[in-house]
C-alpha cells in the first residue's frame, strides 16, 4: 500500500528552536518561487539555548507570532527593535538611521522588485554578517566612513563558522561587501540619508574567476551516447525522455547558460527559421531576464538541434510552454536535474564537473577551430553572437585558449634571434592543410542527432 504525503498544516506563529547549542526564532511564510507551499525564516538571537534565556525570548516569540498571524513579515521589526547580543556595547547617540533601522525599510522596497536569488541573498548577508556586527549595525548613515567599512571587512575575513568551523571564503566577503551593502548605500544616497558615497576611493582584493574546464572531445562523445535513448524512472514507471538529450545537445553546440535553455519557449523557437531567441532565463524558480542586457540575444540553432526539436515539439504547444521539460511535464530545475547529470558522469567514467561545463566546451572548441583554420575575427564575432557575451569578457575567461598569430609569432621571433629559423619553433608549426576534416575527426555527433 502506498503511503501517503502529509502536508503539513498552516501554522503561523513563532517558536523557540535550538541550532547548534544557540537559540533561534523560527517561523514560516508562503514560498512566492511556488517549489513548496511554506519556507522557514530563521532569526538568531545569539544567546545559548538555556532556560533563562527562553523565558527572555519567549516575549518576543509571542510577538513575532502576532506579526505572523496578522500577515506582517516579522524580520524587518526584528532588525529594528531586537535586543542587542550578549557583550555588544551600547548604542551611542546617532545623527539620523542607522544601517540596523534603515535596513528594516529598505528590504521591504525590494518585495517583487529585484530576482528571487537576489532578494534571498540580501536576506542571508544582512541577516546573517552585516547585522550581526553590533559596531557597525547600530553606525549612522550620516556617520559612515570609508574606514568603517574596512574594518567590517577585516571582522568578517576574521568570523569562523560554527558549522564548517573555517573562516569566510573571500568570495563571500565580496558579496556581502559590494554587492549586499552597497546596494543598501546606493539607496540611501538617493534617498539622501547620505551625504557621500564611503565606497569612493577604497580598494578591494581582486577575485580571480574559475578557470574554464571544458569537457574533451571522448569524453563528450561518452556524455551524448549515455543520454541518447535512456530511460529514466518516475512512478514505478521507467520511459523514455528525450528533454534530457535535447538538453545537453542544447548547452554544448550553442553556448546558452542552463538558466536560459529552462526558461526557453517554444513561443521563441523558430524550427523552420533555425533560430531560437533568448529572452528570460529560470532561476531560483522564477521566470526572470537574461542575466545581463547583452544575453537578450537570437541563436543559430544546430542541425541536430532542429532534427531534435523537430521530434520533440508538440502537435500544438500552449503558450509559454517550456521546450525542456522535467519528467512531469514542468521546467528543468538544476536541482532535479542535478541527480541525472552526476549519474551519466559516474557511469562514463568522467572527472566531475558542472553542466555549466557544456558551455565551456562549446567556446574553447570554437576558439580552436578559429586559430586553426585563421578565420579568427568571423568566428570570435560569431561567438559573442551566439553567447551573449562581450569580447573582453571572453578575452578574460578563456585568455588561455584565445586564438594567436602563429606566424607573426614565428616572424617576431626570427627578427629578434638570427639564429631562429623561420619553421623550426614549438608553437608556430604550421596548422594541418585541411583543419575542417581534422576538426571532424575530433568531434562527431551521436548517429541520432544526424539530419
Amino acid at each position: 500500500m502506498t503511503r501517503r504525503k502529509r502536508r503539513r498544516n498552516a501554522y503561523v506563529g513563532c517558536s523557540l528552536a535550538s541550532n547548534y547549542g544557540m537559540l533561534r526564532l523560527e517561523w514560516r511564510v508562503p514560498d512566492v518561487s511556488g517549489r513548496r507551499r511554506w519556507k522557514t525564516r530563521t532569526w538568531s538571537t545569539a544567546d545559548s539555548d538555556t532556560p533563562e534565556h527562553r523565558q527572555k525570548w519567549e516575549p518576543v516569540r509571542t510577538l513575532v507570532g502576532a506579526l505572523r498571524e496578522q500577515g506582517i513579515d516579522p524580520l524587518p521589526h526584528l532588525t529594528a527593535h531586537a535586543p542587542r547580543p550578549k557583550g555588544a556595547p551600547a548604542p551611542r547617540p546617532v545623527n539620523g538611521p542607522t544601517v540596523r533601522s534603515f535596513y528594516g525599510e529598505w528590504i521591504e522596497t525590494k518585495v517583487g522588485a529585484v530576482r528571487p536569488a537576489l532578494f534571498r541573498d540580501y536576506q542571508r548577508h544582512f541577516g546573517g554578517y552585516i547585522l550581526r556586527d553590533a559596531i557597525f549595525a547600530d553606525l549612522a548613515l550620516r556617520e559612515m566612513r570609508p574606514m568603517d567599512l574596512q574594518l567590517l571587512q577585516a571582522r568578517l575575513r576574521a568570523h569562523v563558522s560554527r558549522r564548517t568551523g573555517k573562516p569566510l571564503a573571500e568570495k563571500t566577503v565580496h558579496c556581502v561587501m559590494n554587492s549586499s551593502l552597497r546596494a543598501m548605500i546606493r539607496d540611501a544616497r538617493v534617498q539622501d540619508v547620505m551625504v557621500r558615497d564611503p565606497y569612493v576611493g577604497l580598494q578591494w582584493k581582486s577575485l580571480e574567476p574559475p578557470p574554464a574546464d571544458p569537457f574533451a572531445p571522448e569524453e563528450w562523445d561518452r556524455i551524448i551516447a549515455w543520454f541518447a535513448g535512456r530511460t529514466f524512472q518516475r512512478k514505478l514507471v521507467w520511459m523514455q525522455h528525450p528533454a534530457f538529450h535535447a538538453l545537453v545537445f542544447f548547452l554544448r553546440w550553442h553556448g546558452a547558460r542552463p538558466s536560459e535553455a529552462a526558461a526557453l519557449t517554444w513561443d521563441n523557437v523558430d524550427l523552420s527559421q533555425g533560430i531560437a531567441y533568448i529572452r528570460a532565463s529560470f532561476h531560483f524558480g522564477a521566470v526572470g531576464p537574461p542575466k545581463t542586457r547583452t544575453a537578450r540575444r537570437s541563436i543559430e540553432l544546430h542541425p541536430g538541434m532542429l532534427t531534435l526539436l523537430r521530434d520533440l515539439r508538440p502537435l500544438r504547444p500552449e503558450p509559454g510552454q517550456p521546450v525542456f521539460t522535467n519528467l512531469d511535464g514542468r521546467r528543468i530545475r538544476n536541482a532535479t536535474f542535478w541527480g541525472i547529470w552526476t549519474r551519466c558522469l559516474q557511469d562514463c567514467r568522467i572527472r566531475h564537473r558542472g553542466i555549466y561545463a557544456l558551455k565551456d566546451t562549446f567556446v574553447t572548441h570554437t576558439l580552436a577551430m578559429a586559430e586553426e583554420s585563421g578565420e579568427v575575427e568571423r568566428l570570435t564575432a560569431w561567438l559573442v553572437r551566439q553567447t551573449g557575451v562581450r569580447l573582453d569578457t571572453l578575452k578574460r575567461h578563456y585568455e588561455r585558449w584565445w586564438p594567436r598569430d602563429r606566424a607573426a609569432i614565428r616572424a617576431t621571433y626570427a627578427l629578434l634571434d638570427d639564429s631562429v629559423e623561420a619553421d623550426c619553433h614549438g608553437i608556430a608549426t604550421g596548422p594541418p592543410k585541411n583543419p575542417r576534416q581534422t576538426a571532424n575527426r575530433k568531434w562527431t555527433m551521436s548517429p541520432s542527432c544526424t539530419t
